[in-house]
């Protein structure tokens, strides 16, 4: 049987054993950014990216006062791809950090895209084109990467219920971050240099049966270095235009 002083002592030992855990865990956590900190990245201010866009024209959109909802296309409307061909897409020089914030309204997958290649389909023929879609289903964190060939799955952590989730993926160099509600969730090598054109076009997909509505999209460079536009996609909708089917179809059309 353990004495009092042998049980005293245990406690002390778990208390601190888990106090090292906690401190190594806060150590190792990675933060995006810090209101704190007055690096070059942190004084660099955000764009919005919502406000003055023409996301109305993004078809299955409803442009509300708390964001963009994003529904899942109708039955008949299945072939929909998921980018905006009449809304704002970005000209980028160097590095760039994007961050989503979204609202899931089930637990079905919503996902946000970020395509550095648009695809192309022309006559039954199809190019995925190149993209990374972040998003959430059912609890977990998504990450996808399109490599202009295939799709691949890169995450899945859990990361449980939330009402909002703040969804961010910044480009360094050949390296791509992914992070949800400002903590470092993974990294990946672009090794097919998905945003090599110096494009960015946005697209989102609710899952058949749900919608989910992106708060907020904001954009910026991640040094001083780094340049980023946000300018008009009518060219790139009417280049798009010219290859694939008719189902591409404004709202204001």
């Amino acid at each position: 049987m353990l004495s009092m002083f042998s049980i005293v002592n245990l406690k002390s030992l778990l208390l601190t054993g888990m106090l090292l855990l906690a401190v190594s865990f806060g150590c190792n956590r990675k933060i995006l950014w810090d209101a704190y900190r007055e690096d070059a990245e942190d004084r660099i201010p955000f764009i919005d990216i919502i406000k003055g866009g023409r996301w109305q024209r993004f078809s299955g959109v409803a442009v509300k006062p708390e964001g963009v909802q994003i529904n899942a296309p109708e039955e008949d409307e299945q072939e929909e791809l998921p980018y905006n061909l009449r809304g704002p897409y970005l000209k980028v020089q160097g590095d760039f950090l994007l961050v989503a914030t979204i609202t899931p309204q089930s637990e079905k997958s919503a996902l946000v895209y970020f395509f550095g290649k648009l695809p192309d389909m022309c006559d039954g023929w199809q190019q995925t084109g190149k993209a990374v879609a972040i998003g959430i289903r059912q609890q977990l964190l998504q990450l996808i990467v399109h490599d202009g060939t295939t799709a691949t799955a890169k995450a899945s952590a859990d990361i449980g219920h939330v009402e909002k989730a703040q969804l961010a993926v910044k480009k360094t160099g050949n390296k791509i971050e992914w992070y949800v509600n400002n903590i470092f969730a993974g990294s990946l090598e672009d090794t097919s240099n998905i945003f090599g054109d110096g494009k960015v076009y946005f697209g989102a997909e609710a899952e058949a049966g749900s919608s989910f509505i992106i708060n907020a999209l904001r954009v910026k460079p991640v040094n001083e270095r780094g340049r980023v536009e946000v300018a008009d996609n009518s060219t790139a909708w009417q280049t798009v235009a010219t290859t694939v089917k008719p189902r591409y179809k404004s709202h204001d059309e």
